[in-house]
């Protein structure tokens, strides 16, 4: 039992990392390093699963990752961290009417609305629901005490942190 980390390749040189425990059967995953690729910002493009938003307004038959622009964020009463994403290529048609929300954050705005071909959805934002590839370079590792990604020289036996 214990506490474990995941290290992610987001390519050109940039890496996410995530914690979760043993001790909670990896209920709880948060994340202990976010790239600039990753970091949730108005404008930013991210690879994004939707399904926890698909299985609460329909029983969805497949899944499948998409690509999504955030447009805006707010946080609500409870604290947690709404985003209206435009989720490219997905059609809402399987989306429940009766199960719709409304967002007082966002001016009455529903939990989604078509845009074309695009859907344009407001979601609870979770950090794991970003599409991330494992990092497998065994050369490469999590430091905790200094909170950064470093990466072992084998030919001289030594470590650089320049990552």
């Amino acid at each position: 039992m214990g506490f474990y980390e995941c290290v992610y390749d987001c390519g050109d040189g940039d890496y996410c990392v995530d914690c979760g425990s043993s001790l909670d059967n990896f209920e709880s995953v948060s994340m202990l390093l976010t790239c600039k690729k990753h970091r949730l910002e108005i404008g930013s493009m991210l690879k994004y699963s939707i399904s926890k938003f698909r299985q609460r307004y329909s029983k969805p038959t497949s899944f499948k990752d998409y690509d999504v622009e955030v447009l805006d964020k707010k946080t609500n009463a409870r604290g947690m961290l709404l985003v209206k994403f435009k989720v490219f290529g997905y059609n809402s048609s399987e989306l429940s009417e009766l199960r719709k929300n409304y967002f007082s954050e966002f001016n009455d705005e529903s939990s989604w609305e078509q845009d074309g071909d695009d859907a344009i959805i407001i979601d609870i934002y979770t950090s794991t629901n970003i599409v991330r590839k494992v990092c497998t370079d065994r050369n490469v590792y999590y430091d905790w005490n200094k909170n950064i990604v470093g990466r072992i020289d084998n030919n001289t036996s030594s470590e650089t942190n320049d990552i």
